[in-house]
Order: C-alpha cells, then structure tokens, then sequence
C-alpha cells in the first residue's frame, strides 16, 4: 500500500439526493519509493525512518479502511544484506565468517536468505569464503546493493 498507493472503497452509504447508495472511494498515493526499501530515506546511516501507510482498524484487506501515515523506523535492505553477509554487533559473525571457518550455527534469517537469494550467489557465497574470506568480505560490500535491488523485485 505505501509502495503502490491503494484504493479504498467504503460501505455503501445513502446517495446525498437521497436515492440509492454510493461507495466512498479514496485512493492515498504510494509514499514510499524503492530507494526507501534499499536504503532508507538516508543512505548515510544504516536506521531510516520512512513514511508509511499503517491500518488502524485491523491488518486484514477490508479491515485496513482508515490508513494513517506513520514514521517508522527502517533498515535497508543494503544494510540487511551487508549484515547477514558480514555480521553486526548485535548479530554476531555473519555467513562468511562461517562459512570460511565452518563454525557456528546458521540462523533462520540467514537460512531464509539463501534459500530467497538466486542458487548462483548462494554458491559464490558459499565457494568465495571458504577459498578467500578477505575477498569474499569484498565481493559482499560490492554485491549487497544488487543482491537487495534482486530481493526487491517482483516475480
């Protein structure tokens, strides 16, 4: 809904001259761009905030009739990749270092990215670090905008 825009159309109500119904019909404008999801509003820091389309009335489809727009915190999807790729402080070492050194257990969100990721990267991942781990950290920093901008696309 923030990417795209929505279409929103309400329970019937009484027509203003009085014979019959009609559906009120709003259409908020997407507000959110792709670059938003690969960066954030901010490719300088790694935490964004983004607008948002958020539901007040309920997640569900007809539920979501009264969106308001949010600030909310965001992390890229660059930064993601580069995190899972890499490790993070608060994530501790990431598929390289394990896969380079053949320690330490494989989380789920690391388990969900390779299996989302194309075969081919998951094997340059897995084959660069257990040849090189140096040269596989560099391939990582070059490839995480493109491996996020193929995260992103639809199918």
């Amino acid at each position: 809904m923030s990417l795209s825009g929505t279409v929103i159309v309400d329970a019937p109500q009484a027509a203003p001259d009085g014979k019959g119904e009609n559906n009120a019909i709003s259409a908020p404008p997407p507000i959110l761009r792709i670059k938003d999801l690969m960066y954030g509003n901010d490719a300088g820091n790694s935490y964004q905030t983004v607008r948002m389309h958020t539901c007040t009335d309920g997640h569900v489809a007809d539920q979501c009739l009264k969106p308001i727009v949010q600030n909310v915190n965001l992390v890229g999807l660059k930064q993601r990749v580069i995190e899972i790729l890499l490790g993070s402080p608060n994530n501790g070492n990431g598929l390289i270092y394990k896969f380079s050194t053949n320690t330490g257990l494989i989380t789920d969100s690391e388990k969900a990215f390779m299996q989302t990721v194309p075969d081919a990267i998951g094997g340059m991942i897995h084959n660069l670090a257990r040849e090189d781990a140096g040269i596989a950290k560099l391939w990582a920093e070059e490839a995480a905008p493109v491996i996020a901008l193929d995260s992103v696309v639809i199918r």
